[in-house]
């Protein structure tokens, strides 16, 4: 009669064992996939961060290029704009002497 009060008693150790080995088995593996989302998600943002510089340095280049080209168009419109200056003294020049 003991014997079988022990037992009943170790079967229901036995049983809340086992769930208990289930349950953590179970948070294991949900924590396991919550680290490869994790993982999968930082490797996401890496990408976009390096795709992100890349766009950067490109577009950086080209801004220099635009600056470079704005400079040279400043100077071409000075030299345009000195030319007709002196096409303009010129021509009042001669009708002057007219």
């Amino acid at each position: 009669m003991q014997a079988t009060r022990r037992l009943g008693k170790d079967k229901v150790e036995l049983k809340l064992i086992r769930q208990e080995k289930k349950d953590a088995e179970k948070v294991n593996q949900e924590n396991q996939m919550l680290e490869e989302n994790t993982m999968e998600r930082i490797m996401e943002m890496e990408q976009t961060l390096v795709n992100t510089n890349s766009m950067s340095e490109t577009i950086n280049s080209l801004l220099n290029t635009l600056e470079m080209d704005n400079v040279g168009i400043k100077k071409d419109m000075e030299i345009v704009m000195f030319s007709t200056f002196k096409h303009a003294m010129n021509v009042k020049n001669v009708l002057a002497k007219e």
